[in-house]
């Protein structure tokens, strides 16, 4: 994770320069802030501005990221770790100027099938697999095609990037870390006599888990607040940070988080 101040000499003038993004039941705070500062195309804004919560902000992440642009979320959910609290409107211009941007790395996704195409996407929070019924899941772990452990059983297993090592990774029990780079992976509530309980992984590493007996321990597979159930042939995942592209939000400096966790 890179933070940036923004010196006197680089200030950037935001004014009608800004992008709003905003949840549904948002329309009238969405109204007030373009009618201050108008609404600039995405394609050619120099931030944009997130209203909403922690969940809605990786929704907007997921639909901006490539266009390069810092995203500032300004705080409207219950949660907020990747937001701003709400200032005055007229000081939204100030507030920006004076942010910390962080820069953070997002992770690679690969869904591999029998016989089937791949699936592959990129997730910014956190990677999930955990069991659909009574039953628990196995899983193999192998890290760069080297297993690690044969079979991992409990609830599922975890993968986050440093965005999402504090929330649902950190009740988890995850290993801590803060390196930007790195990529948390744990077991969910694993069976008390499952010695892998998770590790650590660095960049150029990948992590791969393969669903062991699928058709009687059926599972779901989350990402950033979504899940989706996968065809039956889906069984097996990868992981990875990816280093090519960095996402980037900005933080107001006097906020009581002080850095994104």
């Amino acid at each position: 994770m890179n933070n940036t101040y923004h010196t006197k000499n680089e200030l950037l003038d935001y004014s009608q320069r800004i992008h709003f993004f905003a949840r549904s039941d948002l329309s009238v705070s969405l109204e007030r802030y373009i009618k201050r500062w108008g609404q600039c195309p995405v394609e050619r804004c120099k931030v944009i501005v997130v209203l909403g919560g922690d969940g809605f902000m990786l929704m907007a992440l997921n639909k901006y990221w490539e266009l390069e642009k810092p995203f500032y979320g300004l705080k409207f959910g219950s949660v907020g770790n990747l937001m701003n609290f709400e200032a005055d409107i007229e000081r939204l211009e100030m507030s920006l100027q004076k942010s910390i941007s962080f820069s953070y790395f997002p992770l690679f996704v690969k869904i591999l099938g029998e016989k089937s195409p791949i699936l592959s996407f990129f997730a910014f929070n956190d990677v999930c697999l955990y069991r659909r019924q009574y039953q628990a899941l196995k899983i193999k772990i192998s890290i760069d095609n080297v297993i690690v452990t044969s079979m991992v059983m409990g609830d599922g297993l975890l993968c986050s990037s440093v965005m999402g090592k504090s929330a649902y990774y950190a009740s988890a029990g995850g290993i801590s870390f803060d390196l930007p780079y790195t990529l948390g992976v744990c077991a969910i509530n694993p069976f008390s006599l499952t010695r892998w309980k998770g590790r650590l992984l660095f960049p150029y590493q990948t992590v791969r888990a393969e669903i062991l007996n699928s058709e009687t321990r059926p599972f779901v597979f989350g990402w950033d607040g979504q899940d989706k159930v996968l065809e039956p042939q889906y069984k097996t995942i990868e992981v990875c940070t990816y280093e090519k592209k960095t996402i980037t939000l900005l933080k107001t400096e006097n906020l009581k988080y002080g850095i994104l966790c």
